[in-house]
């Protein structure tokens, strides 16, 4: 078991591997060669430059890892996997430190972003576990339904939410703030919580996640927040 008192470190915080998730064929790339391609290699390029600097780990299909490997650098490791998409910062753990600091793998429940019409999670709803389970890390289940994209901690305390992703419709509707608070102290280790009402509007589109706070604010430090600036009165983002 745990040392109990979680803590997340924030995205600056040394870290020893970065995972990723190959696209599959399906919704995400739809029926176009041309696109699905053109997803592929962007997906490789990312980790073909990360690998640089520190490990890198792509969950694949099976069918896909032929073509994976053939765009991805030799030194990106490339672990069978079932999935349903690639957003591997939504589907894969939230991992966190506990009291003895200790590495343990936060496993969020996954619903294809609210349970949305077009997403199937069948198989991303097991990838927190999976990624978890090959690093022979402890798993702390929750029931609070969020993605990875969902938060974004200063590493001193403080989370950023949205109102519409945390509390909204096919997630956590049924909860109160407080409850939803609670429970993201209990597994980040913070203790306060920086809400915003919603996120970006084209974040509501067909494909959006309802307002993701990872494309609205980010900390580049413990005290310092970069955010999305809308000078246009006009633009349905300038609230």
């Amino acid at each position: 078991m745990s040392g109990g008192q979680f803590t997340m470190p924030p995205e600056w915080y040394p870290h020893e591997r970065t995972w990723m998730a190959w696209p599959t064929p399906g919704y995400t790339l739809g029926e176009d060669s041309k696109a699905q391609l053109e997803a592929r290699t962007a997906w490789a390029s990312v980790a073909n430059a990360i690998v640089d600097f520190e490990p890198v780990t792509m969950l694949c299909e099976k069918n896909e890892i032929a073509h994976a490997t053939s765009l991805l650098d030799p030194k990106v490791e490339i672990l069978e996997a079932e999935l349903n998409d690639a957003w591997m910062r939504d589907i894969g753990p939230t991992f966190v430190h506990d009291s003895k600091h200790t590495l343990v793998g936060v496993n969020w429940i996954f619903n294809g972003w609210g349970a949305q019409p077009w997403a199937t999670w069948d198989k991303d709803s097991k990838i927190a576990s999976f990624v978890s389970n090959n690093l022979r890390v402890e798993v702390e289940n929750s029931w609070l339904i969020n993605e990875g994209g969902g938060i974004h901690v200063n590493g001193d305390g403080v989370v950023l939410l949205t109102e519409t992703v945390q509390l909204g419709e096919g997630r956590n509707s049924g909860k109160s703030k407080s409850e939803v608070e609670k429970e993201i102290h209990r597994l980040l280790g913070t203790s306060q919580a920086i809400w915003l009402k919603r996120g970006l509007t084209r974040d509501y589109d067909e494909f959006g996640t309802r307002g993701h706070i990872d494309i609205v604010a980010c900390f580049a430090n413990a005290n310092t927040i970069l955010y999305h600036d809308q000078q246009d009165s006009s633009h349905p983002d300038f609230e």
